[in-house]
C-alpha cells in the first residue's frame, strides 16, 4: 500500500498560558475534519518555528492511502 503524508500545525505554544493550551476544541474539530477526508493522525511533535509565539508549534503528522 502507498501512503501520502501531511504535516498539520495544530497550535502554537503560547508561553506559560496554560488555559490557552488546554482549549482543544479547535484542534479536535480540525482533526475530525481531516479524519473525515481519510487522514489518520500518526504522530504529534513540538517543532521549532521562529515566527510562532513561544518559538514552537505543536504539529500533527497525518497519513492516508494513495488512490
Amino acid at each position: 500500500m502507498r501512503w501520502e503524508y501531511r504535516a498539520v500545525p495544530l497550535w502554537p505554544r503560547l508561553g506559560n498560558d496554560a488555559d490557552a493550551m488546554n482549549d482543544t476544541g479547535d484542534v479536535t474539530s480540525a482533526l475530525n475534519a481531516l479524519g473525515a477526508d481519510g487522514w489518520e493522525l500518526v504522530a504529534v511533535e513540538w517543532l521549532e518555528e521562529a515566527d510562532a509565539p513561544g518559538g514552537r508549534v505543536l504539529t500533527g503528522f497525518m497519513k492516508r492511502p494513495v488512490g
